[in-house]
């Protein structure tokens, strides 16, 4: 059985989106050479709109809004660090600069 190392935390955001994280430790393999199995996602209006994670075979990467793109592993605290500027990129998008062009 994998052990949990970040166990499967649920939060709300300050906007009222979900941030859902979680991280096995797992057996090292082809699929998971660092021994690591994680996903942290963000879902707005019950579509995730961020994420990263390495859960379903296609290696280390991240979505962003509809893009999928491959990410270079070098740390699970680095990679929860690109997670969380993701979704700081997607609140500045999302909210910020709507917020600003509604003032308009």
């Amino acid at each position: 059985m994998a052990e949990q190392i970040i166990p499967k935390e649920r939060r709300i955001t300050k906007y009222g989106d979900l941030i859902i994280e979680v991280a096995w430790k797992v057996p090292k393999s082809k699929d998971k050479p660092e021994g690591v199995d994680y996903s942290f996602q963000l879902i707005h209006k019950g579509k995730r709109v961020v994420g990263v994670d390495n859960c379903t075979g296609e290696g280390h990467h991240f979505h962003f809004f509809s893009k999928k793109e491959n990410c270079e592993f070098k740390s699970l605290f680095k990679t929860r660090i690109l997670f969380y500027e993701l979704v700081r990129l997607f609140e500045e998008i999302e909210y910020e600069i709507k917020k600003t062009k509604n003032k308009d």
